[in-house]
């Protein structure tokens, strides 16, 4: 694997507006999308973007826009017409209508094949933004402007564009890949600790599930999470991370599953809680398969353990904000959008394992298997127990 770290330079036609931005080609398979990676580059990122079209219609998350907006429209609006559509990012607004309600208002903005559709924000903005830029004039090109650790350092490292159903997450999408995002790190200084927290837990789920290589500079970059310098680090590892498999799996439909873990138990919190964010309801799933993969003799007790001593060093929760049911969660689990990718029987789910740290357990070749719903009711009997709040493994 090759991540192409460079440094732009004046002859390079698609980067010489943002000379004072590092440049890295990120590769789906025989695809690539074009990064950039900066402090304080409102005006490169929107002078870059203002080369490649004569429009933008800008997805804003409105709390985002109100603090940073309007600084990068009136930047955008110095090259390109800009039209703008806010919206809150809670899940219930990650909708087929909110979709509709993009689409429409860029098209009555005077949008065409040539537009390109900008989001403003975190991982969900972006998602409601790819989906509209997938199904408007079937496809016009995306660009991201992330404000997340999270959004920055996974999310728009995917060609996935997803929005919810009425009882699980992205159960509707497609594949669209941005052209390119332009990683801004200077929004993580008005970015709430428990969204920090979330996006190191993401790279967590990496180096646990799949990268365990980049696991001390994470417990390192932890303790120096209010630094610039340590934020761009961080985004590098979520790309050098993601790059090992999506160079070789650009749907994630194989390899590229792993990317899943922690995601079964994880998704069903976020949505039955309401008040967890997606990083930290996946760290707490990442608690559920690992203590079915101990019960399974698989994980040993202090395998376990690094899980909730990573999650700890992240700032992140070991224990449930409140009583959940477990029925309700399960309730969600049977809706879980990797269902159909493995052969089940009734009362089995599908769940990426680990057999050990950076090694998930295969079936036919897939980084996924069943497990039945008696095993995660007691993970999470176990997760509901305060278990992880204790002093560490006994051993």
């Amino acid at each position: 694997m090759r991540v192409s770290l460079r440094k732009a330079t004046e002859g390079e036609h698609a980067i010489a507006v943002a000379s004072a931005m590092e440049a890295v080609e990120f590769r789906f398979g025989d695809q690539s999308m074009d990064l950039l990676l900066g402090y304080r580059c409102t005006e490169a990122i929107a002078a870059h973007i203002g080369r490649l079209t004569d429009r933008v219609v800008l997805v804003a998350d409105r709390r985002v826009y109100s603090v940073w907006g309007e600084s990068l429209r009136h930047c955008l609006a110095a090259h390109v017409a800009v039209s703008c559509f806010q919206l809150d990012a809670a899940e219930s607004e990650k909708s087929l209508g909110v979709v509709q309600s993009i689409l429409d208002q860029a098209v009555a903005a005077g949008a065409t094949r040539r537009s390109v559709i900008v989001s403003l924000g975190g991982g969900l903005t972006g998602n409601l933004a790819g989906l509209a830029a997938g199904l408007l004039f079937r496809g016009v090109r995306l660009m991201h402007v992330p404000t997340t650790l999270l959004a920055m350092s996974d999310s728009v490292l995917s060609q996935k564009q997803a929005v919810n159903g009425v009882a699980a997450k992205n159960l509707y999408g497609l594949y669209h890949p941005a052209q390119l995002s332009c990683i801004d790190v200077q929004y993580l200084q008005t970015l709430p600790p428990a969204e920090l927290s979330a996006g190191i837990v993401e790279l967590c789920k990496n180096g646990l599930a799949f990268d365990v290589a980049i696991l001390p500079q994470l417990e390192r970059l932890a303790h120096a999470r209010t630094e610039p310098s340590a934020w761009l680090e961080l985004v590098k590892l979520g790309i050098r991370s993601k790059q090992l498999l999506l160079r070789q799996d650009p749907l994630e439909s194989g390899c590229g599953v792993v990317l899943e873990y922690g995601h079964t138990v994880g998704h069903a919190l976020e949505l039955e809680t309401g008040t967890l964010t997606h990083g930290n309801a996946v760290g707490l799933g990442m608690l559920a398969a690992a203590s079915i993969s101990r019960a399974r003799g698989w994980l040993s007790e202090a395998e376990e353990w690094r899980h909730a001593e990573l999650l700890v060093r992240a700032g992140a929760p070991v224990s449930l904000p409140r009583p959940v049911s477990a029925e309700a969660l399960l309730t969600r689990i049977r809706r879980d959008n990797k269902r159909g990718r493995i052969a089940l029987q009734a009362h089995q789910h599908a769940f990426v394992l680990l057999r050990r740290l950076g090694q998930p357990a295969l079936n036919a070749g897939l980084p996924l298997v069943a497990v039945d719903e008696t095993e995660i009711r007691a993970a999470l009997e176990k997760l509901s127990s305060g278990y992880y709040c204790r002093a560490g493994p006994t051993s």
